[in-house]
């Protein structure tokens, strides 16, 4: 009796039939999954270097107080890692962290909003070399506040353990005590200073953030509307900014006249 023989049409005619939204779908988890491939290679990648610079910023650390402190250098190996891991893991925590955004905001916008972001970013840059060395000290400390209080409270808490050390009539955990007491109040005087600097401009007025006409842009460029409805989209953006120039004239009068008031 002859075998059988294998039709190629009845074995492939249920992938054929499948439905294409099943295919697309499927295309689409395997996009998904190699972006999260990559994502979390970026990710790791980065932390072992932040822990890297973390693990070399500890060596000398480590070297320069055990010359100097005896108390430190009597400490067991559980606290001295115990430190060690202060410098590492935050370190390899915010290396992480910002590899993830800067992976975030290359991946995951396409056509219209990738151009409208890629505009943006293009405008920023412009203006960024419009400024003066003063005003890129300003627009740098301004988007930098938190960096600024964070490393301020570091740089203060050193220099103030560096003076307080020189006194020898005080034992080592009460100069870590003084130091972080002064390290508190300059921090605190970085951190009224910032949010005074933040919250009020040289004209006294409170900073305000601009009206997201994206959508229209992104509409504008994507060239899907008619010439009539280009033309009112313009008009419609020129009015909201008009609209936002009298409410702006509006406060400014009043805080003049509440100023004048008090005077």
């Amino acid at each position: 009796m002859p075998a059988p023989v294998a039709n190629p049409e009845s074995e492939t005619r249920y992938l054929d039939s499948r439905p294409a939204s099943i295919l697309s779908r499927t295309s689409a988890d395997i996009q998904a999954g190699r972006q999260q491939d990559a994502y979390m290679k970026e990710v790791v990648t980065e932390a072992v270097k932040g822990a890297l610079v973390g693990a070399a910023a500890f060596v000398p650390a480590n070297w320069a107080l055990k010359r100097r402190f005896p108390y430190y250098r009597n400490l067991p190996l559980q606290g001295k890692a115990f430190l060690g891991l202060l410098f590492v893991v935050p370190c390899g925590t915010v290396f992480a962290e910002k590899a993830g955004e800067h992976f975030i905001a290359r991946n995951q916008w396409q056509g219209a909003g990738k151009d409208e972001l890629d505009k943006e970013a293009r405008l920023a840059e412009q203006r960024w070399q419009g400024l003066s060395t003063t005003d890129k000290l300003k627009d740098w400390a301004a988007r930098h506040q938190y960096s600024i209080i964070g490393g301020s409270w570091v740089a203060s808490m050193a220099l103030a353990f560096g003076i307080v050390a020189r006194d020898r009539y005080q034992t080592f955990p009460q100069k870590i005590v003084q130091a972080r007491m002064w390290a508190q109040g300059l921090t605190v005087a970085v951190l009224v200073a910032s949010a005074v600097a933040a919250g009020v401009n040289a004209k006294g007025e409170k900073p305000k953030k601009p009206v997201d006409h994206s959508w229209q842009d992104m509409l504008d460029m994507n060239g899907s509307l008619t010439k009539a409805e280009r033309i009112q989209l313009h008009a419609a953006r020129k009015a909201g900014e008009k609209m936002q120039k009298e409410e702006q004239k509006e406060e400014h009068e009043h805080a003049s006249s509440d100023k004048a008031h008090a005077v």
